[in-house]
C-alpha cells in the first residue's frame, strides 16, 4: 500500500483505516506500520499529513524499539524535505534552509527530551 498509494486508493477499505486498524491490533509491529502510514502520505505528496502521522506515532510510543524505527524514518523524511529544491530566490532559499535545519535540530532535541522521559520501560 505504501509503495503504490494510487493503487491502494482503489481498495474497498481506505488504506489509512486499514493501517490504523493494524497498528491497534498488532502492537509488536506498530513502529513499522506507523512508518508505512507516513510513507503512504509522502508518496501521495501529502507532506503535512505525513509529518502529522510521524508526530502522532512518536506521541503514542509503546517501546524503545518503536522509537528507533519511527524516529529514524521521521528523520529521513525531514532530511528529504530539506533537499527538495525551492523555487524561491537564491538568497531567500539559503535563509530558509538554515531556518529549516535549525527547526529540524530543535525538533530532534524536543523529541528526544519528550520521548525518553515518557516512554514506558517496556523494552523488547
Amino acid at each position: 500500500m505504501a509503495k503504490y498509494p494510487s493503487r491502494a486508493r482503489k481498495l474497498a477499505v481506505k488504506p489509512e483505516e486499514l493501517l490504523r486498524h493494524a497498528i491497534r491490533h498488532y502492537s509488536e509491529q506498530s513502529g513499522k506500520l506507523w512508518v508505512f502510514l507516513g510513507d503512504y502520505y509522502t508518496r501521495l505528496g501529502e507532506f503535512s499529513k505525513a509529518r502529522e502521522v510521524f508526530e502522532e506515532a512518536l506521541a503514542s510510543l509503546t517501546s524503545v524499539r518503536d522509537f528507533g524505527v519511527i524516529f529514524n524514518a521521521y528523520l529521513k523524511y525531514e532530511e528529504a524535505m530539506l533537499e527538495v529544491p525551492d523555487q524561491s530566490d537564491d538568497e531567500d532559499a539559503r535563509g530558509e534552509d538554515s531556518d529549516s535545519e535549525e527547526s529540524l535540530a530543535d525538533q530532534v532535541d524536543a523529541l528526544l527530551d519528550f520521548t525518553f522521559r515518557d516512554i514506558p520501560e517496556k523494552q523488547e
